[in-house]
């Protein structure tokens, strides 16, 4: 009996365990991951400083769908919808001044905007070995969202003559808030285009339904509605599971 059951389940295992599925079979993948994304050629400056600072590339998280049908062994082609968070992230920007025993104190921190985008992306998938598989196609990106991230201080700093304790003073913005570790979130959606056009390139693997993906997506366009050469720049890392029907 023992004996009986173990076959059964190395049979069993040996089928999910096939790199990919037959020709002629559609399947349904939902997925989950992480983004890291910037965009390039994109500069921040304050009032406050003549420093500039440079985009980064910052975290995010990405999940969605993609439905896919295998052509034959080693080609498939697919289509997808999945909400990505974008964006892009600063250095702290910084002015510490010194005048008459007084110090001015500037400060912006974490710095970073965030774009939410609904992708769909169109991909050939060519199978080059045992669930490996490349990829590469056409992605249409849905701007949803845009915000720009900072959180500001502002004080000045004087040592009382009598005591010798140095006093610190924040200063409040228009609204009253004191300028204190205070945060400030804009929308921003009119400085960006709705629609983006990229060409995904990645790799994935598959092996018992599950998909692991890694993928670049070049960005084709300025994403800015004013002149320039920004592009969204996106790494998105994802596993999935392949529902085959």
């Amino acid at each position: 009996m023992k004996r009986l059951l173990f076959m059964l389940a190395f049979i069993a295992m040996t089928g999910l365990m096939k790199a990919q599925p037959d020709a002629g079979t559609f399947s349904i993948i939902p997925r989950v991951g992480v983004s890291v994304t910037s965009l390039s050629g994109y500069t921040m400056k304050f009032d406050f400083s003549n420093d500039t600072r440079k985009a980064q590339f910052n975290p995010g998280y990405m999940a969605g769908l993609d439905f896919q049908y295998q052509f034959t062994k080693d080609l498939a082609a697919s289509a997808g919808a999945f909400y990505a968070l974008q964006g892009t992230k600063f250095k702290d920007i910084e002015s510490l001044k010194t005048d008459q025993g007084t110090t001015y104190f500037i400060g912006a921190h974490d710095n970073h905007i965030n774009l939410g985008y609904v992708n769909v992306p169109l991909l050939i998938h060519w199978y080059v070995y045992q669930g490996l598989s490349l990829e590469s196609g056409v992605q249409v990106g849905f701007r949803v969202n845009a915000k720009s991230h900072y959180t500001y201080t502002e004080y000045t700093e004087k040592k009382d003559d009598q005591t010798g304790k140095i006093e610190r003073s924040y200063a409040k913005d228009a609204d009253g808030n004191l300028l204190k570790d205070h945060k400030y979130t804009t929308d921003v959606k009119n400085q960006f285009k709705s629609t983006d056009f990229s060409i995904p390139i990645g790799i994935s693997y598959e092996s018992m339904n599950v998909v692991l993906d890694a993928r670049y997506n070049v960005g084709l366009l300025n994403v800015f509605k004013s002149d320039g050469h920004r592009r969204n720049e996106v790494f998105l890392f994802s596993a999935g599971y392949k529902f085959n029907l």
